[in-house]
């Protein structure tokens, strides 16, 4: 195989990010709660996958999604210890920023009260968790991504990563039952 040319790369990183940036941001956002920031944290994702990708000479087209994940956790990770900032989570004034097929999928399923509804409950409980407990979660059931993915992510095992989350998740059961969110 030969090597590409910076215009094929350029047309390569067009069609990542047509084909990754929603559901990245997405996953961003539902961290941040803060649109701005979040699109910030897109940009310098795509901005480091730039770097990286502009010095290789091939790409394996099974990892970009996986780079792009870990650079947008990382770099949500260095923002919140950098800033040390706490969450609070204005139901009133806060939207959640979803896809178009999952806004279809959620409304077929739900009525949008009772979506907003469960989305409250769904960020009450994550404003409960710190930034790394949060990131698990939503890489696990927001963003779909197999312990697998996960465990290489956070350079550590798949039963270490299933620990982790088992942990988390009885940690918000616990939380929603004092709360008595659900």
């Amino acid at each position: 195989m030969r090597e590409l040319t910076l215009e094929q790369k350029i047309q390569k990183i067009k069609i990542y990010y047509e084909k990754y940036s929603q559901e990245i941001i997405n996953f961003i956002y539902r961290s941040t709660q803060d649109y701005p920031l979040s699109c910030d944290i897109l940009q310098d994702t795509f901005v480091n996958f730039l770097k990286v990708f502009s010095n290789k000479a091939l790409i394996d087209e099974e990892k970009v999604r996986f780079y792009l994940f870990q650079t947008a956790k990382n770099l949500l990770i260095n923002h919140y210890r950098k800033s040390k900032r706490i969450f609070f989570i204005d139901f009133q004034n806060k939207t959640l920023m979803k896809s178009e097929m999952e806004e279809k999928l959620s409304q077929e399923a739900f009525s949008n009260s009772e979506l907003q509804e469960n989305e409250k409950k769904v960020q009450k409980l994550l404003s409960f968790l710190s930034i790394e407990e949060r990131i698990l979660i939503l890489l696990r059931y927001h963003s779909n991504l197999k312990l697998e993915e996960i465990a290489e992510l956070e350079k550590t095992s798949i039963s270490t990563i299933s620990r982790r989350i088992e942990k988390i998740e009885k940690k918000l059961k616990e939380i929603a039952k004092k709360e008595k969110i659900l």
